[in-house]
């Protein structure tokens, strides 16, 4: 089966908030490209009011939240450290999902959530893949370290990651080169951002990720 996907932003000018130093973010506001056997998610956040203990997995409230269980989001900004990061999630009603990933800490929390942008591998559609993303942005604060890298689920994919700073505000291009990944049905891939310096928001103006089935 010939299979390729592909998504991107043009000329966006909406700040991609950072609630966490070096803490992933996921990144949304992207449009899809030309797709063949893969779905395509446009991505959404929301903002955490409450947790709990489900058994040692972190249970979240969000109210009307509009996530789907297999879903994959990043925590941040949440008052206990140990509960931001990334994970799947379990929808246990429409107010409430289960972070499959992270454990249930010790008190009850408030923070936010981010699901990126993703292409998910249709049926049919597994294989081997190359992946390649470029990107142009600026921070509202110059001098910040930024990680921009691409996901399979919950895990990083080897050769996408890039580091960059940004030299006043001014737009810089930046990107990974073409690597290898190997890709399952209903695999998830989605892109994310951390700020190693401090939580200086910035923005992504243009954005394309490419998935082409070898």
């Amino acid at each position: 089966m010939s299979a390729y996907g592909a998504m991107f932003d043009k000329n966006n000018a909406v700040a991609t908030t950072i609630n966490t130093a070096s803490e992933y973010h996921a990144l949304e506001n992207q449009g899809t490209g030309l797709c063949s056997g893969f779905a395509f998610d446009a991505g959404s956040n929301g903002a955490i009011t409450d947790t709990a203990d489900n058994g040692g997995v972190l249970r979240c409230t969000d109210v009307a939240h509009g996530l789907a269980t297999g879903d994959m989001i990043t925590l941040n900004g949440m008052g206990d450290a140990a509960h931001n990061g990334i994970t799947a999630v379990t929808v246990i009603g429409v107010d409430t999902f289960d972070c499959d990933n992270i454990v249930y800490n010790s008190i009850e929390d408030t923070g936010s959530w981010q699901q990126g942008s993703s292409l998910t591998v249709g049926t049919g559609g597994a294989g081997i893949y190359m992946i390649s993303w470029g990107a142009s942005g600026s921070a509202a604060v110059s001098a910040k370290e930024y990680h921009f890298e691409c996901f399979q689920n919950i895990v990083a994919i080897d050769g996408t990651h890039k580091p960059r700073t940004f030299t006043g505000t001014t737009i810089g291009n930046f990107g990974s080169p073409a690597a290898l990944v190997s890709l399952a049905e209903s695999d998830i891939v989605w892109c994310g951002v951390e700020n190693v310096t401090d939580t200086t928001n910035l923005t992504i103006a243009d954005f394309n990720l490419s998935l082409v089935k070898l």
